[in-house]
């Protein structure tokens, strides 16, 4: 069994784009697209985490939001609902992006006779 080559791993890919990116600026300012498109193979497997990093919310206010509307649904008698809490909460969340594409689907959007209050 021959070691690994220092290059091959983690770390040395990582020490790699460390040294790369002081004595040249690669990425410019659009890291995603850089990440996503013009990588070089050195760093195939590098980009796969860097786009999971780049890819993930700058805030928890929205996963703060779900659990506050998954502990209002899920309290007292509603505990009891047969459709399960997942379903009930993407409904809640996403009611008024749903009334407004069927507001669209149907042209009623914005007048006065539409049943769905658009």
């Amino acid at each position: 069994m021959h070691p690994r080559q220092p290059q091959s791993t983690a770390i040395g890919i990582i020490n790699k784009y460390i040294a790369d990116i002081q004595t040249n600026v690669m990425m410019g300012d659009k890291p995603l697209e850089f990440w996503l498109n013009s990588c070089p193979k050195a760093y195939s497997q590098l980009s796969v985490l860097a786009v999971d990093l780049l890819a993930a919310p700058a805030s928890q206010a929205f996963v703060e939001r779900l659990f506050s509307v998954c502990g209002m649904l899920s309290a007292g008698r509603r505990n009891r609902m047969e459709k399960s809490l997942e379903m009930r909460v993407w409904l809640k969340v996403n009611f008024s992006v749903l009334r407004e594409l069927e507001c669209k689907k149907t042209q009623c959007f914005g007048m006065s006779h539409c049943d769905l209050d658009c």
